[in-house]
């Protein structure tokens, strides 16, 4: 299975995929960077099987996502899970409010329903992407390829 991990840079899809690919060394992931220019891909979604959403914690959704979630939909494909990153950062900052990972959950879940991604079964997960919390994000990873297989993605 072929995976796209895509978002905005600084999202933290690269350390994403290279965990994710570690873990299940049978599934191929794929790390689609969008910069903030409103640059448009949606050819590199093709081969995909389902297409995880990165969303940092610091900064919410960015240009980056909104085409991502766009160039998704134009392919065709499924959107099978938001992977909130930098919840180790997150919770390093004191300055940011504790209320802000339910907010940008929110947002992203706003924002992919604005493409057409409307289901709120889609799996979200606030990550840690440092060592020692393998388990939580192998669990996220497997309830978002059975999320996408229950969908057909």
């Amino acid at each position: 299975m072929i995976y796209a991990i895509a978002g905005n840079k600084g999202a933290g899809g690269t350390n994403l995929a290279q965990r994710l690919s570690k873990l299940f060394p049978g599934h191929t992931f794929t790390r689609l960077v969008y910069e903030d220019n409103g640059e448009e891909k949606p050819e590199e979604f093709l081969a995909c099987d389902g297409v995880l959403i990165a969303v940092s914690l610091l900064e919410g959704p960015m240009p980056g996502t909104k085409a991502a979630v766009s160039d998704c939909r134009r392919a065709g494909k499924d959107i099978i899970g938001f992977a909130l990153t930098h919840l180790d950062d997150f919770d390093n900052q004191k300055k940011v409010p504790a209320h802000f990972k339910e907010l940008v959950e929110i947002d992203a879940r706003e924002l992919a329903s604005v493409y057409g991604f409307t289901d709120d079964n889609i799996p979200a997960c606030r990550l840690a992407l440092v060592p020692g919390c393998d388990d939580e994000l192998s669990a996220f990873f497997k309830r978002a390829e059975k999320y996408g297989t229950e969908i057909g993605g």
